[in-house]
């Protein structure tokens, strides 16, 4: 079957509601200028190599078993190294790290391309057994020093992220980057550091995830799912200081905060040039306005402009799993906020019924006004690069094929 073809088919079926075709959505989206011509072809190809990959994957069952006897099989090769004796100084934990690295690295390469359950999941087991080590060695061999942990942690987790042809283990390596990075900071006496490392993490997230880049378009665009995924795992973790506040770790505070709205204003921009609209338009202003409001109510709760930020992007990019990773967040930094609020439980409440009568008046004014509207149609709709996306949803009968 050719791909234009598959595309057509895919889309098909019978239904007691005519509804169109993949061809069809995808020439009425050319002639609009919304995508290329040339995107039935690719789409088609994507289709096709789903569909030869969903016919020659092992059922579900059988590869999770595969997976639990690899991760078995690495834990029990390490429980019996260290009952043996070979774990007892610093130098052995290092050494015997940087050989599971090695051997973690070499196997999964060795694949090229082929799918293996049980050699991927080995050699991911045996990555991250590895990489504790290393950490554990390389901290105690300097001091001990927690500082010098991190920074091998860092640089080991980049070469991962560069060599290890894996997107779970390149979205661990990226988070546990991020997250050694303000132990690094703090580590290093740098003032605020864990209101550094948060700006920082919210930048590489914000420019991971309005990065435009198609699929199969290069060895960059690889990076693009770790990288955001993992950076905003790193930026929830860094901030949950905040949520406890009775930990060793430094609280992140205003300065977060305003790092964080600076960074809502600039991703709030660059999607409202994407639906081609201009920061001085009525959806352009409340946006501003909104976000300025936000970030002077929650100066104190970096938390949640963080997930605040994650859902404007969820939405944005149509990702079901960072929409469920922000209003995850969203809901545990907003508790904390409460909680800690220096005021009395009715206060609270009050406080909390005020949002929420808030909320529903925002809600309101935006069914309303922009309900029914047609006019902010995404611009790549055809390729996201995020596995999971809400992109990846089918057309629904009677939904609009241009929402």
């Amino acid at each position: 079957m050719a791909p234009e073809d598959l595309v057509e088919a895919e889309a098909g079926g019978e239904s007691m509601i005519p509804r169109r075709t993949l061809r069809e959505i995808f020439e009425q989206l050319a002639k609009e200028g919304l995508v290329e011509p040339t995107a039935i072809g690719r789409a088609g190809q994507e289709l096709s190599h789903s569909e030869s990959a969903a016919t020659s994957a092992s059922p579900w069952f059988v590869r999770a078993l595969v997976g639990v006897g690899a991760w078995a099989s690495a834990m029990l090769f390490l429980a019996a190294i260290g009952m043996a004796g070979f774990l007892k100084t610093d130098e052995s934990l290092l050494t015997l790290g940087v050989i599971l690295d090695a051997v973690a690295i070499a196997s999964r390469r060795l694949l090229k391309g082929r799918r293996n359950d049980f050699v991927e999941n080995l050699s991911l087991a045996l990555s991250i057994a590895g990489q504790a080590l290393v950490i554990v060695g390389v901290g105690e061999i300097s001091g001990p020093s927690v500082a010098a942990g991190a920074l091998g942690a860092i640089v080991t987790e980049g070469i991962f992220l560069l060599v290890y042809p894996d997107p779970i283990r390149r979205f661990l390596s990226v988070a546990i980057a991020g997250v050694a990075l303000g132990v690094l900071l703090k580590e290093g006496g740098v003032p605020r550091s864990f209101d550094a490392a948060a700006v920082l993490l919210a930048a590489g997230a914000g420019a991971s995830w309005l990065w435009k880049a198609e699929r199969g378009s290069g060895a960059l665009a690889d990076f693009q799912p770790p990288l955001a995924f993992g950076s905003v795992v790193a930026l929830f973790i860094v901030l949950q200081p905040s949520v406890w506040r009775q930990s060793e770790l430094p609280v992140p505070g205003w300065p977060s905060s305003i790092g964080l709205t600076a960074g809502l204003l600039v991703v709030a921009w660059r999607i409202l040039a994407e639906h081609r609209l201009s920061l001085v338009s009525e959806p352009g202003l409340v946006a501003m306005v909104g976000i300025v409001l936000l970030g002077a109510m929650g100066w104190r709760a970096p938390g949640i402009l963080a997930a605040s930020g994650g859902l404007a992007l969820a939405f944005h990019r149509r990702s079901y799993i960072l929409l469920g990773l922000a209003a995850i967040f969203l809901g545990l930094f907003g508790s904390s906020f409460y909680y800690w609020l220096d005021i009395t439980l009715l206060e609270k409440s009050g406080a909390l019924a005020a949002s929420g009568i808030l909320l529903l008046a925002v809600r309101q004014y935006i069914v309303v006004r922009y309900g029914r509207s047609q006019e902010t149609v995404p611009t790549d709709r055809e390729g996201s690069l995020i596995s999971g996306t809400l992109a990846d949803a089918p057309v629904a009968p009677g939904q609009k094929e241009d929402a």
